[in-house]
């Protein structure tokens, strides 16, 4: 009896792992995705936005709206500009969960500090510059 239970405490273990995993997938899956989307809106090369995302660098005219359109894609930043933190947390603890909870310091710090930027992509790329910034130092 112990080792049916054992059993089957084990098998649902598996059974939640694969269904994280599969989570997990699906949402870079979506993420590649809105990428690729805002890529071809913006006449972005996929070897530019790899640069541009490696070097951290959006200040080319034609580049600096991408974070907004990635964002407005993923629902994390509405038309009006007011971020949605329910989504962003979802994103976090889906992507990254040993280190959602610094993560989600660091976002709840930046959200804060870009509020009254008017310019949506001033503001994407100053909340995006604040996060990588802040993530580790709380």
């Amino acid at each position: 009896m112990k080792s049916t239970f054992f059993i089957i405490v084990v098998l649902f273990a598996l059974m939640s792992f694969i269904k994280c995993e599969d989570e997990i997938k699906q949402l870079r899956e979506k993420m590649i995705k809105y990428a690729n989307e805002c890529y071809k809106e913006m006449n972005i090369t996929k070897e530019e936005g790899k640069k541009m995302r490696a070097d951290r660098d959006f200040a080319k005219e034609r580049l600096r709206c991408y974070s907004v359109c990635f964002m407005k894609k993923s629902n994390e930043l509405d038309e009006n500009n007011k971020f949605h933190i329910e989504t962003i947390s979802k994103i976090e603890h889906t992507l990254y969960p040993e280190k959602a909870d610094e993560i989600m310091k660091a976002i709840s710090i930046c959200i804060d500090k870009v509020k009254n930027i008017e310019d949506k992509c001033d503001l994407a790329n100053a909340y995006d510059d604040c996060v990588q910034g802040n993530v580790g130092k709380n």
